[in-house]
């Protein structure tokens, strides 16, 4: 019967990465809704999932950790533990959405007649096609959350459409709590904007003056208020320094957890970010995000939805892809996204905002 049926996911990082994987666990999940889902995470992302309702068991590790000194008693012990833990269970099939070297020997141990990844065409990894025995392709030009949906998707010979609609985190009451009562410290007119200004790449972040100008220009024309995202020490500052511009009109937001923060989208009239986890966790909700792309391509990883839209920033170099710059890693400028003028983004804003409320 389906419903006792075992299902386990390998998608060990990032957390936006993960967080864009949610399409092809609750497509399993629907197609499925009796079968127990698990999950193999890095123990550093493992949170997100820990909140997600679909997931009945997340199975954590830190690879991090033990690259450090794998012969430390504690670390083996603790790789013992893990591959106890994978060969524990016998699954019905199981779904490498990562599809490189880690996550095909994690593969590798796991019991299950199906091992499912993506084939030669698509891996990220080729040598992670060794691990797998069931291989696709998913079609060339699609979202990255419908590559990894393809790939369930193929093993079920489905071909049907296939929408994630009201994706919830778990979030205690404490959190909604403290949330509400920041929100509450905000003028009651005017509607609310969240704005995520960083990335963990720096070249993927627009410049700070032009986003100001940005930010501007639309309050004076929709009379938002601003509250902006923050993470460690340095972007503090800098978050304080842009809420400064807007006296009266804006708050900082302190560091949340994954489930608290996705509940703070929700209650939001918008969200303006980068290409960054924040930006994929509003993409899991119903609120208008309007994003900004430079060395990646929106078309390929920004959310998707009637509300959701992107700017690409041009490449100054005439680099040309459809998933990362190749210059990605080595490019110290970042000029795509940094040369975004706040005048051009006002106007794209303004008619996609009026767009969306006609």
């Amino acid at each position: 019967m389906e419903g006792r049926k075992r299902y386990l996911i390998v998608k060990t990082s990032s957390l936006g990465d993960i967080v864009q994987a949610f399409d092809a666990a609750y497509y399993l999940k629907a197609r499925a809704p009796g079968a127990s889902i698990h999950w193999v995470v890095e123990e550093r992302f493992a949170d997100v999932l820990r909140a997600c309702p679909i997931i009945d068991r997340v199975i954590a590790f830190d690879s991090k950790k033990w690259r450090k000194n794998i012969f430390c008693r504690t670390n083996r012990a603790e790789v013992r533990a893990f591959l106890e833990q994978l060969t524990h269970e016998s699954y019905d099939a199981l779904f490498d959405l990562q599809g490189n070297i880690k996550s095909g020997l994690i593969t590798f141990f796991c019991k299950t007649k199906y091992k499912v990844g993506f084939g030669k065409k698509s891996v990220p990894e080729r040598v992670n096609t060794f691990f797998t025995n069931f291989h696709t392709d998913p079609p060339q030009g699609q979202n990255v959350r419908e590559d990894m949906l393809s790939l369930i998707k193929s093993y079920f010979n489905d071909k049907r459409p296939f929408s994630l609609q009201g994706l919830s985190l778990k979030v205690s009451k404490a959190e909604v709590d403290r949330i509400e009562e920041m929100l509450k410290t905000l003028p009651a007119d005017g509607p609310r904007l969240l704005v995520s200004p960083f990335s963990n790449w720096k070249n993927k972040e627009a410049d700070s003056k032009e986003l100001i100008a940005f930010l501007r220009k639309i309050q004076g024309q929709f009379a938002f208020n601003f509250l902006f995202l923050q993470g460690n020490e340095e972007e503090r500052l800098r978050a304080l320094e842009m809420s400064f511009q807007f006296p009266g009109a804006s708050i900082l937001v302190d560091r949340l957890s994954p489930e608290a923060l996705q509940y703070l989208f929700r209650r939001v009239e918008a969200v303006i970010s980068m290409d960054s986890f924040p930006l994929h966790l509003a993409g899991t909700t119903e609120t208008p995000v309007f994003s900004l792309f430079g060395p990646s391509h929106g078309f390929k990883y920004a959310p998707r939805g009637a509300n959701k839209t992107f700017i690409q920033g041009p490449c100054p170099y005439n680099e040309k892809f459809v998933k990362r710059c190749p210059k990605l890693r080595t490019c110290k400028t970042g000029d795509c996204i940094k040369k975004l003028k706040g005048d051009f983004l006002a106007s794209k804003f303004s008619n996609w905002w009026q767009g969306i409320h006609s």
